[in-house]
């Protein structure tokens, strides 16, 4: 059996990221990595690959890892490209703020634990200070992040739910909007399904649908549509029906909108 030789025996953990509520535990654990390499001197170019197998993670999980390093100011990356647009080596470096620290650290231990506390504090102080309401950096910026994901969330509910999807990034915006000046996803959905109502009540070719940018950005789901009394027309629910049942089949279809779908095919083949 061969014994491989390393020549690096433990990583180094500084107690300024140990607290920083932002950052995940992988992201800590892979800075270690990172602040040690700086230490030494050295370039960190480990892929995610590498990483992924030290780590017993994925590789997408290590590429998320390492940029909320990156978003959280704690690194820099270099990417160098060769001539087909590809990636050949990834630099990581630390950011510019915690260069200084790397420096001393070689030099003395106890003054770097003194000043790695000095400008953590300086930095908590810097973003309560520039927070309006005064709250703990971590948590507002924990929150933000969370109403984000929401708001996101929510959204790609309702734009599976609309008929013709075209220009999503801009219609986000308007629903963003909407949302902030008290506009709920109950309305915009109730709005979506009448909009829906009236296309197969009337036929309505897809191409007369507005984008769902325009439909978002004009509040549409405030106009009034037609989802009346056509559908007692026998050829209606026959085609209703056979379209609906059709539409049903399909395994990546929105629970929303297999739900309203599914409510609607029994209410017309309960009137039939």
């Amino acid at each position: 059996m061969t014994n491989k030789k390393t020549t690096q025996t433990f990583t180094m953990f500084p107690d300024f990221i140990k607290s920083d509520r932002r950052v995940t535990n992988l992201a800590k654990m892979i800075y270690s990595d990172i602040y040690t390499i700086a230490t030494q001197g050295k370039e960190f170019f480990a892929s995610n690959a590498w990483l992924a197998e030290r780590y017993c993670a994925t590789e997408v999980t290590i590429s998320r890892a390492i940029k909320n390093l990156n978003d959280c100011g704690y690194i820099k990356m270099q990417m160098n490209v060769g001539s087909d647009k590809k990636v050949i080596k990834r630099v990581i470096t630390l950011s510019d703020e915690y260069k200084e620290l790397v420096k001393n650290d070689v030099i003395k231990n106890d003054n770097l634990s003194k000043m790695i506390s000095a400008s953590y504090q300086k930095r908590q102080e810097h973003l309560i200070k520039n927070d309006k309401g005064n709250i703990s950096p971590n948590i507002s910026t924990n929150k933000h992040a969370q109403s984000k994901i929401s708001l996101e969330s929510d959204f790609e509910k309702l734009w599976k739910l609309y008929p013709r999807k075209k220009d999503k990034s801009r219609a986000f915006k308007s629903y963003k909007k909407a949302i902030k000046d008290g506009v709920t996803n109950k309305e915009i959905q109730t709005g979506i399904v009448n909009l829906k109502r009236e296309i197969s009540l009337k036929g309505t070719d897809i191409k007369y649908v507005p984008y769902g940018s325009t439909w978002f950005n004009g509040k549409q789901w405030e106009d009034d549509y037609e989802t009346g009394n056509v559908e007692q027309n026998n050829d209606y629910k026959t085609n209703e029906i056979a379209r609906l049942e059709n539409e049903l089949q399909d395994d990546n279809l929105d629970p929303i909108e297999r739900n309203f779908m599914s409510k609607k095919l029994a209410e017309l083949k309960g009137s039939a």
